[in-house]
């Protein structure tokens, strides 16, 4: 059986999957998953790319007692999985599993020690068994909730429920104070976001200067989302010290 991206609500208990390869990284379909993606900030499109990895891999094991073998491929995936940075983003549980399966690699080195290695996990060999339990034990202690994305996440829904009620000037009041949240101050990226989805409402109820403001505040920020009709000056991005860092060591390489 081949998904190509759709497998949401799709469960392939038991023995319907035993073996499941996810082939490179899970990209959107829709024409929102594509826009979102291309103008949301990339803290939050490393989350949906992990949403849905974690969606991918997890068809294959629906209750506790469950069990599959999971084979990541693809240099996009394998790229994506291997930064540090985006590991945040995925649960505690699959983080400990990628390190398992990060550590085999490295001592797998043909196809036949490949085979050996998945029917331990098949055959429920029982030191494989209680090596994987022991190290899903240790991911119990699971990392923070980030109150702040749920309570821009709760906020984002409230003023979408009020801007399908036509409560508009209430839907627009929810985005702005979210944009004005102290919290948000150094996340500008989302808050271009925020103030985009806050223009459209805005324009919806015909307030055409508090829309201009919004629009305006979103794409000075990030000029991938919809132009303003009177488009602001140029202002270029500040260089990060990391990525200020990695230029000075190319062009020191080039010399």
């Amino acid at each position: 059986m081949v998904l190509a991206n759709r497998y949401d609500g799709i469960d392939l208990a038991g023995n319907a999957c035993r073996f499941l390869v996810m082939d490179n990284l899970p990209q959107g379909t829709s024409d929102y998953d594509i826009y979102r993606v291309n103008v949301v900030a990339d803290a939050a499109v490393s989350s949906l790319i992990a949403q849905r990895i974690e969606q991918g891999i997890g068809r294959g094991t629906r209750g506790g007692g469950d069990f599959c073998t999971v084979m990541l491929i693809g240099s996009r995936l394998v790229g994506w999985i291997g930064r540090k940075s985006n590991l945040a983003f995925l649960t505690a549980s699959t983080r400990v599993q990628l390190s398992m399966g990060q550590e085999m690699s490295e001592t797998v080195t043909t196809v036949k020690e490949v085979h050996e290695t998945v029917m331990k996990c098949l055959n429920r060999d029982a030191d494989w068994v209680k090596y994987h339990a022991s190290e899903l034990a240790e991911a119990a202690h699971a990392a923070p909730v980030n109150m702040l994305a749920l309570r821009v996440a709760g906020g984002e829904r409230k003023a979408f429920k009020l801007q399908r009620l036509g409560q508009y000037e209430k839907a627009l009041q929810t985005f702005e104070k979210l944009i004005a949240d102290e919290e948000l101050k150094s996340d500008s990226q989302r808050r271009a976001w925020l103030s985009a989805l806050a223009a459209r409402i805005a324009y919806q109820m015909e307030d055409e200067q508090r829309g201009q403001k919004l629009q305006t505040n979103a794409f000075s920020v990030n000029n991938n989302h919809s132009p303003p009709k009177i488009r602001p000056p140029y202002v270029p991005r500040p260089i990060r010290e990391s990525s200020r860092a990695r230029l000075s060591r190319a062009s020191s390489s080039m010399i």
